[in-house]
């Protein structure tokens, strides 16, 4: 028999456990960790077998962090009691409603964060108290989520292989604008029509030299032959 005190919320919450308690429910729990992505909302399942004439005003559930026995939610006499609950998880909590009348107790916790990250303990009473552990681990992305231009998805690339593609950051929610991305691609086009410009210019000017040059070469031995005219005249 153990009893826990919250004076944090000015209630006596008097939880009797027992070895094997008579009226005592069985509890089905997860085995394995429940991992949740940071920012995202998380699932800690657990549920039992309700019998034919089970009713909600029997119920007591509370679902509380088994470390520090910090209250995270509580449900008693058919309705959510916010007294019970510490401000860390105040509008983060709720229970699936729909399905409590068939054993259903599963937390649903909005926006984990990491400090959520431990065990979590179920106690469910419909006569008696009965109690499970769920494990919460913390994860993280550590890499971008690709979006195709061309439509949606996550896609793996080939090394080798180009690809247009939008970076999305999880978390941040930041997208390169669409006016600064149609800035880019505007002056990337002048930037290269610019270019054209510039090398048909030197090309022409290229060619207008060497016509020149051909001119010069051609009349060079017109002018030979002039001096020589001239040289022959002043002998005579």
């Amino acid at each position: 028999m153990s009893g826990q005190f919250y004076p944090e919320y000015g209630e006596v919450l008097s939880v009797v456990l027992s070895s094997s308690p008579s009226g005592a429910v069985e509890i089905k729990v997860s085995e394995d960790p429940v991992v949740a992505l940071v920012g995202h909302d998380a699932i800690l399942h657990c549920s039992f077998s309700p019998e034919a004439n089970f009713s909600l005003n029997e119920l007591s559930l509370f679902w509380q962090v088994t470390d520090t026995n910090q209250m995270v939610h509580g449900f008693t006499e058919g309705r959510d009691q916010p007294a019970y609950q510490g401000s860390t998880y105040a509008n983060r909590t709720a229970l699936f409603y729909d399905q409590l009348a068939h054993g259903n107790m599963s937390l649903l916790l909005r926006r984990v964060q990491i400090s959520d990250e431990g065990s979590f303990t179920c106690f469910v009473k419909v006569r008696d108290f009965s109690r499970a552990a769920v494990s919460l681990q913390m994860a993280a992305r550590s890499f971008p989520r690709v979006i195709p231009v061309q439509g949606v998805g996550n896609h793996s690339v080939p090394p080798t292989t180009p690809f247009s593609l939008l970076c999305l950051l999880p978390g941040q929610h930041l997208l390169f604008p669409a006016v600064a991305l149609w800035v880019t691609v505007g002056l990337s086009i002048c930037l290269v029509v610019l270019l054209m410009v510039l090398a048909y210019v030197c090309q022409k000017k290229i060619r207008q030299s060497c016509k020149e040059e051909k001119a010069k070469a051609a009349l060079q031995p017109l002018k030979n032959m002039d001096v020589k005219e001239e040289m022959a005249e002043e002998i005579d």
